[in-house]
């Protein structure tokens, strides 16, 4: 009697697991950062990498840009956004800023802070933050600015 008790909680568990709870989940961090050469007109490029560790799948929307104060900040786009990225993959998103910005950023010793937006499949929103400080020659390879992100605050 007790033994059956407890295989049916085990089957009870196991299906709310399986089945009901589905988690969203991501990992992200910036794969490489390049510059071009001081007053080229090519532009900043900014690689970063998304797994999705949950249970459903997630939209990647938008990027937006945030700097510490006031002033022009360009739009991003990229032909790869949106996408979905299911669960248990990875994928790659390609960024490029102009290099009069970044060189502008850097100079005013700012952090440059990427709003990564996502949605999943059940409707929640949630935004994600990476932060990268750009050094004087160029991309600055600090461990801090590859540190990896997770998916971030719900917004309502």
């Amino acid at each position: 009697m007790v033994l059956s008790a407890f295989a049916l909680l085990v089957s009870i568990a196991t299906l709310y697991l399986t089945f009901l709870r589905k988690k969203a989940g991501l990992v992200g961090c910036l794969l490489t950062m390049t510059a071009p050469e001081i007053g080229s007109a090519e532009a900043w490029g900014f690689e970063f990498a998304f797994a999705n560790t949950g249970d459903v799948e997630l939209l990647v929307r938008e990027v937006d840009l945030a700097v510490q104060t006031d002033g022009f900040v360009p739009e991003l786009s990229s032909d790869a956004l949106p996408f979905v990225l299911e669960p248990g993959r990875v994928r790659p998103l390609a960024l490029e800023l102009p290099n009069r910005f970044c060189r502008w950023v850097e100079q005013d010793q700012q952090r440059l802070t990427f709003n990564f937006h996502f949605f999943s499949s059940r409707g929640t929103q949630y935004v994600s933050r990476m932060s990268v400080t750009l050094g004087a020659d160029g991309p600055d390879a600090s461990k801090a600015n590859f540190a990896p992100f997770t998916l971030g605050r719900v917004v309502r």
